[in-house]
């Protein structure tokens, strides 16, 4: 099997975050994070959001939209996220461009804490750290969402050679499942979930650092509330 440098994936998201657009290169939101959102609606006096690997904003927009105040981390997004709280006249959003591996997001607290679509692209130390620091963000009483795509596999759509990229937990959905259960062993876990997903990638044209490809995965996402004092 193919391995491509990681060093890609970080020029991949840096052109695909690059372009001021009206919409994000996501499309709609995905059904298990409208599921989400009907949960944090559901919980009161909940206003304040992180989003950590917000990309360009699809998240953050929607949650903007829905009356929250939104703060996204990404190493790349920042001209498309505020570019689009602009044009729709959203002015609860605010960006940090850093990694969330190392940026030290839980020196503050926030109502909620999701992160989706991201834990497939570090490695298992990466996806410990960044985890236990969005738990410590979330303040007593919040919530917190979180997922990674197991099992994943991706193929080349030309030569339908599979390839991987170096040093990603490449996780089963039984480890990611066994991880989020002992992370929050301590918590009030509302739902934990599974479900399939894939699609071709890119959505859209572009100078991207590798050819298009199809990818697979079986989803794990956790929903978990802090508890109260």
């Amino acid at each position: 099997m193919q391995e491509i440098p990681y060093s890609k994936i970080l020029q991949w998201y840096q052109e695909e975050y690059s372009q001021q657009q009206s919409e994000s290169v996501y499309g709609s939101l995905k059904e298990h994070l409208i599921k989400f959102f009907k949960v944090l609606e559901s919980c009161k006096n909940l206003t304040t959001v992180l989003e950590l690997g917000c990309g360009d904003g699809a998240n953050v927009i929607a949650l903007a939209e829905r009356g929250y105040h939104v703060t996204g981390i990404d190493i790349a997004g920042e001209e498309a996220v505020l570019y689009r709280a602009s044009q729709k006249s959203l002015d609860t959003v605010k960006f940090i461009t850093a990694d969330i591996t190392s940026y030290p997001f839980d020196k503050e607290f926030y109502d909620c804490v999701l992160c989706a679509g991201v834990f497939h692209l570090l490695n298992a130390e990466q996806i410990e750290v960044v985890a236990r620091k969005a738990k410590r963000a979330v303040s007593q009483g919040g919530l917190i969402c979180l997922d990674v795509a197991t099992n994943m596999k991706r193929v080349f759509r030309d030569s339908g050679e599979e390839f991987t990229f170096t040093g990603l937990a490449n996780w089963s959905a039984h480890q990611a499942k066994e991880f989020f259960t002992n992370l929050f062993s301590d918590w009030s876990v509302l739902d934990m979930f599974s479900f399939h997903k894939e699609a071709d990638w890119p959505v859209k044209p572009g100078n991207y650092p590798i050819a298009p490809y199809h990818w697979s995965a079986d989803y794990v996402c956790v929903i978990a509330k802090h508890p109260t004092a």
